[in-house]
């Protein structure tokens, strides 16, 4: 299985996503949404064909480990498509952005460190590049759209007043499978509950 490590943003949260999504009625001819109870924050890609062994090994290793992994804090910065460094046409992705923090950054540090310890051959447990861009993708325009599109979409974006939310304290990760289908487009299905118990202010 394609395999994963995810956390998942509180209701408030995905209530406004849904409602961001609505506002791009008029182009969703060229937009594939993601569903909502599948919106999620990647911590950690474990591998692209994990077995069912791999899979249940590290769930129980994780849960022995859960008063390691602390809470951590989500707080939206922005709804963007793309990122910064992008040009037009690499711009494919309509994201909310989330701004850096500690807690989140520690528990990537943390889950890479486990799968680096047990180093099992069908995981990934060399460190992956970092990257700043920590976001949840909301929507992804479809093959067929244009440029034309893109600039379209990017000037309904502009703009959008984020609410003044609190940051919220997520205190639970996912193993999460992720199937491709067959337009190339994935889904998510939650697989396993791992607590975030460690006692660290957040």
């Amino acid at each position: 299985m394609r395999l994963f490590l995810a956390v998942f943003p509180p209701k408030e949260y995905l209530d406004y996503f849904r409602d961001t999504l609505r506002r791009y009625a008029k182009e969703k001819r060229n937009l594939k949404h993601t569903p909502v109870d599948q919106m999620h924050l990647t911590v950690k890609f474990i591998g692209p064909r994990v077995s069912l062994e791999t899979k249940d090994y590290l769930v129980e290793e994780f849960k022995k480990r859960e008063d390691v992994f602390k809470p951590i804090k989500l707080h939206i910065s922005s709804v963007k498509l793309g990122f910064k460094m992008q040009n037009i046409k690499q711009k494919r992705i309509l994201m909310a952005r989330l701004r850096q923090n500690d807690s989140f950054n520690n528990l990537v540090k943390d889950t890479h460190s486990v799968i680096k310890e047990l180093k099992i051959s069908d995981t990934i447990y060399w460190k992956q590049k970092y990257s700043i861009n920590n976001h949840i993708t909301l929507s992804r325009l479809k093959n067929t759209a244009t440029t034309k599109n893109s600039k379209e979409i990017i000037k309904m974006t502009e703009g959008f007043k984020i609410p003044n939310f609190k940051p919220a304290v997520i205190n639970e990760m996912y193993f999460v499978e992720s199937i491709i289908q067959p337009d190339f487009s994935p889904i998510y299905r939650k697989l396993e509950r791992i607590e975030l118990k460690g006692i660290e202010e957040v």
